[in-house]
């Protein structure tokens, strides 16, 4: 709907839908289509070679043999991913660490619905965690007169914001599946 709205827009209020600028965009959407789903193909061969090597069964056995409060771990779990947001983009996170953490999650007893949200959180994180974080050069082809320095230090509150937030969630559960605990 959105863009069709913007095909609407600019065609009939700014006039700016020749021949040429369709081309244009045509071949641009194809390319971060093509992209995206390259992305999104060879994460799905990677975890399926993860699973035939037993990967995640590795990881749930080490997580559950740990000695520790299952908090801990769960603490632990969010920090690796805080890290490894800072240096893959949050799609190929997504797609990549889920089915390797989710039987350890469930194993150590969490909701796996928590966990969702939690990772979700920690992918908003991502993307606005330098070197990365793409919304930060997203906002730097938005206003290119900004520095991207400045960028990344304007982001610092917001990135303690979402911290504050992750531990909030993983301290009262309950925040996350309040409300889908209300259909059951």
């Amino acid at each position: 709907m959105g863009a069709l709205a913007a095909f609407g827009v600019t065609g009939v209020i700014y006039h700016k839908l020749g021949r040429a600028n369709l081309k244009r965009i045509f071949i641009s959407t194809a390319q971060v289509t093509a992209a995206v789903l390259a992305i999104v193909g060879s994460a799905f061969v990677f975890t399926q070679m993860l699973v035939l090597a037993r990967v995640p069964d590795a990881v749930t056995e080490f997580v559950v043999g740990l000695e520790v409060s299952p908090y801990v771990v769960m603490v632990g779990i969010m920090l690796i991913l805080v890290l490894l947001g800072c240096l893959v983009d949050a799609a190929s996170l997504l797609l990549v660490v889920t089915p390797i953490l989710v039987p350890a999650v469930t194993e150590l007893g969490f909701d796996p619905l928590w966990f969702g949200v939690l990772l979700v959180v920690n992918l908003e994180i991502a993307v606005i965690t330098p070197p990365v974080g793409l919304n930060l050069y997203t906002m730097k082809s938005v206003v290119p007169q900004l520095d991207l320095a400045d960028i990344f230090r304007g982001v610092a509150p917001y990135i303690a914001i979402e911290g504050i937030l992750l531990a909030v969630m993983i301290a009262v559960p309950d925040i996350a599946t309040f409300l889908p605990g209300l259909l059951e």
